[in-house]
């Protein structure tokens, strides 16, 4: 079973899930990257946008886990914290990601960047940037 990193809007839920209808020759990966995934949606409290750091109340209406990257197990790394400005257009969509912070530093910078620019805000009519902090572990 392989999970996507898919979240549903207002929601942080592992129930919501979607299970990939790849076939079973491409699912050979390792058991842990996608056991590894999961426990990234499970882990998704750290997710969002801090107080001390939001420069706009936007609400998130979609937001996509991060996939820990498999570099990051085969070096040891199971832990990590990515600092992130978001560019949001008046429409919601993110259109830029700039890397502010990272420990340790370009583990999981595409692995951010590829799932933040998926996100999804409700659309204000006005651009916004925000700053957002993602938390990875492995458990």
């Amino acid at each position: 079973m392989f999970l996507r990193n898919r979240v549903q809007p207002h929601s942080l839920d592992s129930n919501r899930l979607k299970q990939d209808s790849r076939p079973a020759a491409s699912q050979n990966k390792p058991v842990l990257h996608r056991i590894i995934a999961a426990a990234l949606v499970l882990g998704l409290s750290t997710l969002g946008i801090p107080q001390s750091m939001a420069q706009s109340a936007r609400k998130a209406i979609t937001k996509e886990a991060p996939v820990f990257p498999s570099e990051a197990l085969d070096e040891g790394i199971n832990s990590g914290t990515v600092k992130a400005r978001l560019s949001v257009a008046p429409d919601g969509s993110v259109t830029g990601v700039e890397i502010t912070e990272a420990d340790p530093p370009r583990v999981f910078n595409k692995a951010v960047t590829r799932a933040v620019t998926r996100w999804k805000y409700e659309a204000t009519g006005t651009a916004d940037t925000l700053d957002v902090q993602l938390t990875f572990k492995t458990r």
